[in-house]
């Protein structure tokens, strides 16, 4: 520091003060935007519970009266049990999350961010759902490849009895 002026010293010093007062300053913001951000969360979480439960005992009654809809025992009703489950708590996280947008008025951004979260529980559904669809049609193959394999067996029966007959 010898060869530093005194003036230069001080400024210095009041430079490095400054840049402390602002680091604190900065530490409280960045802890405020923590807590906020917890307390969202949690509203969040509070807010999808909710949603889940309404969910389960609305999809709880259109099982049942699927259940009495369907006929063909073959389709694993577990199977649909389970992917009308996680399309149920896909599509409440994403109403949950579109309320919790919604409730703290975080603008047009979050506009945004909510519709693709809302896409996204449908994309979900929808895939599910064609799930369910295409294990029906290997369902429905199957049965038509047996009936197929009942035709042949029956062609050949009927070979067999007309050359037994001319014999």
């Amino acid at each position: 520091m010898r060869g530093v002026s005194i003036h230069q010293q001080q400024q210095l010093r009041q430079h490095h003060h400054h840049h402390q007062n602002h680091q604190k300053q900065q530490n409280h913001q960045n802890q405020q935007q923590q807590q906020q951000q917890q307390q969202q969360q949690q509203q969040q979480q509070q807010e999808q519970r909710l949603l889940v439960d309404e969910f389960k005992s609305m999809r709880g009654q259109q099982q049942q009266q699927q259940q009495r809809g369907v006929t063909l025992s073959c389709i694993n009703t577990a199977e649909k049990n389970s992917a009308a489950a996680a399309a149920a708590a896909a599509a409440a996280a994403a109403v949950a999350a579109a309320a919790a947008g919604g409730g703290a008025g975080t603008g047009a951004g979050a506009g945004v961010g909510e519709r693709e979260k809302q896409q996204e529980g449908q994309l979900l559904q929808q895939k599910q759902h064609q799930q369910q669809q295409q294990q029906q049609q290997q369902q429905q193959q199957q049965q038509q490849q047996q009936q197929e394999q009942q035709q042949q067996q029956q062609q050949q029966q009927q070979k067999h009895t007309h050359t037994h007959t001319h014999g």
